[in-house]
């Protein structure tokens, strides 16, 4: 620490999180088996990929498609 700065930091843990309420939902589009999905950096949406060759960008939160590729 430099001259004049703080001369003592105080560390303590962080408080945990409080849980959110889960809901699950069921989204229905692919025609086979999923192989991957990731959530959007903004947890607002989520791509996904499926044995039938689709790509689907959902909403996440209401649960419809947005985009197929």
């Amino acid at each position: 620490l430099q001259t004049g700065g703080l001369s003592e930091v105080a560390v303590r843990p962080l408080a945990p999180l409080p849980r959110a309420p889960m809901r699950c939902r069921t989204l229905a589009g692919h025609g086979g088996k999923v192989y991957a999905l990731a959530w959007s950096r903004d947890n607002q949406h989520i791509i996904s990929t499926a044995q039938d060759m689709r790509l689907f960008l959902w909403h996440a939160l209401r649960g419809y498609k947005v985009q197929c590729a």
